[in-house]
């Protein structure tokens, strides 16, 4: 058993309600846990990483970390919005390393290989004579899903069991019953780093 279920077989969800019991403390400092959760649920749903407004026009990108794993979204010169690992194909160094910005290409510092809009890998510095390598199999690897809602833009790392919509159903039409976004405009950016864990806060 691995040490996140034996970790899960400490609570019963189906004890009722004058029976039962809050969940384990362990689950709210446990490494093996936080993992798991990163993995489980950050990493297998829909998450917000950025704005529309960020990515507008041909090149334009916003990146983001999500349960972990670096992300890019790029808009293509076709229009279409695009999400992809942060990772060259390479040696694994970022792509583009501001949270946001703008590029006619993606070249990774470390050895200067070089990715189009689409993902595909262009140009590869001193690796023409390397036997069997082909740059069509090696460009940047897709997320699972790239998504807007509202002035919103959201990523799947895997496979999305739900789209989008169903994901945040019913909130799209309690956003929309109450007049939807409307004129709604970036302002400005407040991080703040809390010394608990995510269910806590």
């Amino acid at each position: 058993m691995t040490p996140a279920r034996s970790l899960l077989s400490q609570f019963d969800p189906t004890l009722p309600l004058d029976r039962a019991r809050t969940i384990p403390a362990s689950w709210y400092h446990d490494l093996d846990w936080a993992a798991a959760e990163r993995s489980k649920v950050f990493g297998n749903s829909w998450q917000c990483v950025g704005r529309v407004d960020q990515v507008k026009a041909a090149g334009d990108y916003l990146t983001a970390d999500v349960a972990g794993d670096p992300v890019l979204v790029i808009r293509g010169e076709d229009g279409v919005l695009r999400g992809f690992f942060n990772v060259c194909r390479h040696r694994a160094a970022p792509l583009c390393t501001d949270a946001c910005g703008s590029a006619t290409k993606l070249r990774c510092r470390y050895h200067g290989w070089t990715y189009d809009l689409a993902g595909r890998l262009k140009g590869t510095p001193e690796f023409d004579d390397v036997a069997e390598f082909e740059k069509a199999d090696n460009g940047l690897v897709p997320l699972g899903g790239t998504a807007v809602w509202g002035p919103f833009v959201w990523v799947h790392l895997g496979e999305p069991r739900q789209s989008l919509p169903e994901f945040l159903d019913p909130i799209p039409a309690w956003v929309e019953s109450r007049g939807g976004f409307g004129d709604l405009a970036w302002f400005g950016r407040r991080s703040y780093d809390l010394a608990c864990n995510w269910k806590v806060y």
